[in-house]
């Protein structure tokens, strides 16, 4: 750490006030980010979990996987997707 005298104070000031300034847009810009998805359509969670499609609709006949089924459109949360991957871990030896 430097030594800062007391003439240097305002400087320094400055320096940490734009610093606070450019974080507080940087955490308002990722509050705004509406880019990220909550819900995927079977093709979308398929390709998130890296199964084919097919694979993807036995896993939901057998109850395996959890689903939403509003106006006949098959929708998969994306913290049902990760719980089926986290439910499906095998421990390390």
């Amino acid at each position: 750490m430097e030594n800062i005298s007391f003439n240097d104070l305002p400087e320094k000031i400055g320096e940490i006030l734009n610093y606070v300034q450019k974080l507080e847009e940087k955490i308002d810009r990722l509050g705004t980010v509406k880019d990220v998805k909550h819900h995927f359509d079977a093709q979308e969670a398929a390709d998130f979990l890296g199964i084919k499609i097919k694979t993807l609709y036995n896993l939901k006949d057998k109850n395996e996987i959890a689903y939403c089924k509003p106006a006949k459109k098959l929708y998969f949360l994306k913290e049902d997707l990760m719980d089926y991957l986290k439910n499906s871990r095998c421990q390390s030896r």
